[in-house]
């Protein structure tokens, strides 16, 4: 703890370089089994929001939920047999890239 209180004093090293650039947007589903978003890098993390329902997805590098997951370039998102459809039709979504 610094001077400052907590918190205060300079970031240990390495985190500053490891930032996430954020990265925002919004689409209209089209209600197909898989549509890729192309963000034109990889990111670590996606939030989506179903901009009906107020529903929160969220995919890592690591982890999917649902049939939403990153790629290389963006991320893939569609819709399922299930109930998280993350592309259905005419629904808004915003979404949320940590790359």
């Amino acid at each position: 703890i610094g001077a400052g209180g907590v918190g205060a004093g300079p970031a240990p090293a390495g985190l500053v370089a490891d930032k996430c650039e954020p990265l925002t947007g919004v689409f209209t589903g089209d209600g197909e089994p898989f549509r890729d978003i192309e963000l034109g890098v990889a990111p670590r993390a996606v939030f989506l929001v179903n901009r009906s329902t107020m529903d929160i997805y969220l995919a890592t590098e690591i982890c999917a939920m649902g049939s939403l997951l990153t790629t290389e370039t963006g991320f893939r998102t569609g819709v399922n047999d299930r109930t998280d459809q993350q592309n259905k039709r005419s629904v808004g979504y915003l979404y949320l890239a940590l790359a």
